[in-house]
């Protein structure tokens, strides 16, 4: 019979300071851009740039590659993959564009134009051909 493994309360917190501090000082030429617990106890995930990685709280050994949950069947380094690509744009800005919303308006971009751009022009056509977007459009 198998038991099941409960996941941890604390996956996904941020690890201590001293860890991050002890990584950066064995690594100075990296930049970690956050260090957090993993679902499996003793890992840390450490996102480097685009990269993933797991360590323990020594830091020697790093494991580059995919962290899955069989149980649920669920690829997590591909889901905070994702999760660090979903940016929100400052919307404070968002008023100072030009608003174009067609179809649902359900896919949501900023485009940064010059009124006399010829590529800019080019990609407004473009853009034109697109359906179910909203485009905030900054001039400079």
């Amino acid at each position: 019979m198998a038991t099941a493994l409960a996941v941890p309360a604390f996956a996904n917190e941020q690890a201590p300071a001293y860890i991050v501090e002890k990584f950066k000082a064995m690594y100075p030429k990296t930049t970690f851009n956050e260090v957090r617990k993993s679902k499996v106890l003793g890992l840390y995930e450490v996102v480097m740039g685009e990269n993933i990685a797991y360590t323990d709280e020594s830091g020697r050994f790093f494991i580059f590659g995919h962290l899955f949950d069989m149980q649920e069947q669920v690829d997590l380094t591909a889901s905070r993959q994702r999760e660090a690509k979903n940016t929100e744009f400052p919307t404070q800005y968002l008023a100072n564009a030009i608003k174009t919303v067609k179809g649902d308006g359900s896919r949501v971009f900023a485009v940064f134009s010059d009124p006399d751009c010829p590529y800019c022009k080019q990609l407004e056509g473009e853009l034109a051909r697109l359906d179910n977007v909203t485009v905030y459009t900054f001039l400079y």
